[in-house]
């Protein structure tokens, strides 16, 4: 269940409306909601959300309105190693 919290926590700092989404560009970032009846101490369930992949975009090119998430995401990506 600490995966579930940490996807709650996460999801209240960056989602729309959360308390460090004013600086991350639309369309955002979307965390899919945790569904704790099909959940338990070994199994996360999660709903499905439709989206494209990064490994599906063309990562070579990215624009200045691209480096809030660029930032957000080697920040996160540090904090969860160290």
């Amino acid at each position: 269940l600490n995966e579930a919290e940490n996807m709650v926590k996460f999801s209240a700092l960056y989602c729309a409306g959360g308390t460090e989404a004013q600086d991350i560009p639309e369309p955002g970032i979307v965390v899919p909601k945790v569904v704790p009846e099909a959940s338990g101490r070994a199994v996360l369930t999660m709903e499905w959300i439709d989206g494209v992949k990064l490994v599906e975009k063309d990562l070579y090119r990215v624009s200045e309105a691209d480096l809030p998430l660029l930032k957000l995401g080697i920040s996160c990506t540090l904090s969860q190693l160290l």
